[in-house]
């Protein structure tokens, strides 16, 4: 979910020439943009245009999401960022997508990654009104959704799902930094991170 850089932008001053940024996305106008502006200053920076299901980005590609194969070799990988990729799967792509990721990460690599996670606090907060956004008013199995007539807009985990699927798939939780989507007061992100 490289999007229209965001990410990117802020590493090409960090990252030296001797790493490599892969950007991939659904979104052909923000690859593009990239590949217009970012990969020209910093050719290290590459920029892959995929064609994945989303019911939001990308609602006619037949490739599911949970098939999806990652551009990048089996332990190849520093570090992982899905910024607000999460918030906008259901769970049997989020599943494949940690499978992915637990694959292309080296030994030590990391995962950045953003989720509304909903948990006793997330519910005692949204209970009480406080700037619900998104308001997650439907529930399902382990999931939470904004809009059920299109489930993938803003899709809310419960956090033990989460944390059963990231062992499962090997990958050990750091830290759990939560946001402000719930009607929090204090957070570092709108999104749990």
């Amino acid at each position: 979910g490289c999007g229209a850089g965001r990410g990117a932008h802020a590493l090409a001053s960090y990252l030296s020439d001797a790493g490599g940024y892969l950007g991939f996305d659904t979104y052909p106008f923000g690859v593009d943009w990239c590949r217009e502006n970012i990969t020209p200053l910093r050719p290290n920076f590459r920029f892959e245009l995929v064609d994945v299901y989303s019911g939001v980005y990308n609602p006619f590609s037949r490739v599911k999401a949970s098939e999806f194969r990652f551009p990048c070799d089996d332990a190849s990988v520093d570090v992982t960022v899905l910024n607000s990729v999460f918030t906008h799967m259901l769970p049997e792509d989020l599943a494949h997508y940690l499978e992915e990721i637990a694959r292309v990460l080296r030994p030590g690599g990391r995962m950045f990654a953003t989720f509304y996670l909903m948990n006793a606090d997330a519910r005692a907060h949204m209970a009480r009104g406080h700037n619900v956004n998104p308001k997650f008013t439907h529930s399902f199995a382990n999931i939470h959704v904004a809009n059920p007539a299109s489930m993938e807009d803003a899709v809310a985990y419960k956090e033990g799902l989460v944390r059963r699927l990231l062992l499962r798939k090997g990958l050990n939780l750091e830290t759990v930094r939560y946001g402000r989507w719930c009607g929090r007061s204090e957070g570092e992100n709108g999104q749990d991170m």
